[in-house]
């Protein structure tokens, strides 16, 4: 990716990947710089190191990118982040208060050491696939793709798969134009992902009667009782709607089958 102005490129060091960036960070290039992290790590396998040697602040105020960009990721992908600076870009992040919530260093070596030692919540299974919106039956398809996936891990997190497949499919399918991108994961031994992008900015709302007059109920507000957490992430283009489960979650959603 590049402007007049910026210029943003992923490069692959082993398990790492180092988001060069380089031009002027201002009010034009923020969001830019911003959604170039949170799509990288997204994409990135194990761990990200952002290389801002190369970029200009004019206002040091528009270093909280980095923040910005580390909040939006924090609960998925939670992936590892660190930054490599120069002494004088370094000490700009340390005054800002940056390297309170993202570390910054002086070498790559250095940064790519913090993020691969930090890799504490690994992904062990990955899946991806995307469903094509006007194929024969795309919901049926996303499902089955989930559950062939889940089925390969876990087969006790199927049901509870297949679910959150439906409410989150089923929203891309209901408000965008897009091909549903599906995301499987499986972090560590017991946590399962399932994340599905669309090329929407649209904020996902949670709906529910507040009053409890009516049964109004979205499929967000579903989809909040039946995870440990759900969230959104934006992509630049598009967003990243996901929930997370584990073992708990699947038990509280089997009890019903099991009490009856």
């Amino acid at each position: 990716m590049s402007t007049d102005d910026l210029s943003v490129r992923a490069l692959r060091r082993d398990a790492a990947t180092v988001l060069a960036v380089s031009g002027v960070l201002d009010s034009r290039t923020y969001l830019t710089v911003r959604d170039a992290i949170v799509k990288a790590a997204t994409d990135a396998p194990d761990c990200l190191v952002v290389d801002v040697r190369a970029l200009d602040v004019p206002t040091a105020s528009a270093w909280s990118v980095l923040t910005s960009a580390a909040w939006l990721i924090r609960d998925w992908p939670n992936v590892p982040v660190a930054v490599v600076a120069d002494p004088a870009r370094l000490d700009h992040l340390v005054r800002s208060g940056i390297t309170r919530y993202v570390p910054a260093y002086r070498s790559l070596d250095a940064a790519l050491d913090h993020v691969t030692e930090r890799r504490d919540i690994r992904v062990t299974h990955r899946a991806r696939t995307v469903i094509p919106r006007h194929g024969p039956a795309p919901l049926d398809a996303a499902r089955g793709a989930v559950v062939r996936a889940v089925e390969d891990w876990n087969p006790d997190f199927v049901r509870l798969a297949r679910l959150l497949t439906t409410i989150l499919v089923g929203n891309v399918l209901r408000h965008t134009h897009a091909d549903p991108d599906i995301r499987v994961e499986v972090h560590g031994t017991g946590r399962l992902v399932v994340a599905v992008s669309d090329d929407s900015p649209t904020v996902p709302v949670r709906v529910e009667d507040t009053h409890g007059d009516t049964p109004i109920a979205s499929g967000l507000a579903v989809l909040a009782l039946l995870s440990r957490h759900w969230g959104y992430t934006p992509t630049g283009n598009g967003k990243t709607v996901w929930a997370v489960v584990g073992a708990e979650e699947v038990a509280r959603f089997d009890e019903p089958d099991r009490q009856g």
